[in-house]
């Protein structure tokens, strides 16, 4: 059933994608640029409907209307898997690291089921695409960052989550260690 919920709003998510990049596509043959950001878009294209022949007018005013049932539906659908998360002690334990919400959280146990496929978690990190890069030769093997060959088909939200905590540990380093009181920063 999660897994159901969660492929049906990655497909809602692709459509709506698809059908903003259609919209900017469509606008851009009239010689009229707006952002990727669909907030930003759905902000500034009211001031370019009135400027567009009616059919095209018509056009991207029902592909608007299209994208916001979608994100109705999407609204939705974020709210069961919240809820859903929110009552299994797994996702409970799962969102408290960070980079992980809801959303990765309940996928990621959808996805996985009970965990018994695997016999560590090394085979779980490469099923989930969470692989060294490689940088070997001559007979030395040197394994690099870790990458996301499948990750982001998988799962897509992983790399995003695993990005938010890279940023975090890079501003507390940034911050440098605590200092005692008195003392100064070296």
């Amino acid at each position: 059933m999660r897994l159901c919920l969660h492929r049906t709003r990655q497909g809602f998510v692709e459509e709506r994608t698809a059908i903003y990049n259609r919209i900017r596509g469509l606008l851009s043959e009239f010689g009229v640029v707006l952002p990727q950001s669909p907030e930003r878009l759905r902000r500034e294209i009211t001031v370019h409907l009135d400027s567009l022949p009616s059919w095209a007018n018509r056009c991207i005013s029902d592909l608007l209307e299209h994208a916001g049932n979608i994100e109705a539906r999407l609204a939705e659908y974020d709210r069961a898997i919240r809820q859903i998360a929110r009552d299994d002690e797994r996702s409970r334990r799962l969102m408290q690291l960070r980079g992980i919400g809801p959303t990765t959280a309940s996928a990621l146990l959808a996805s996985l089921g009970a965990g018994h496929d695997f016999k560590n978690g090394r085979q779980v990190g490469a099923w989930l695409g969470l692989t060294p890069g490689q940088h070997s030769s001559g007979g030395k093997q040197r394994l690099g960052s870790i990458t996301h060959h499948e990750g982001g088909r998988r799962l897509p939200a992983l790399p995003a989550g695993e990005r938010c905590a890279r940023r975090h540990r890079e501003s507390r380093r940034e911050a440098g260690p605590l200092q005692p009181l008195g003392e100064k920063p070296r």
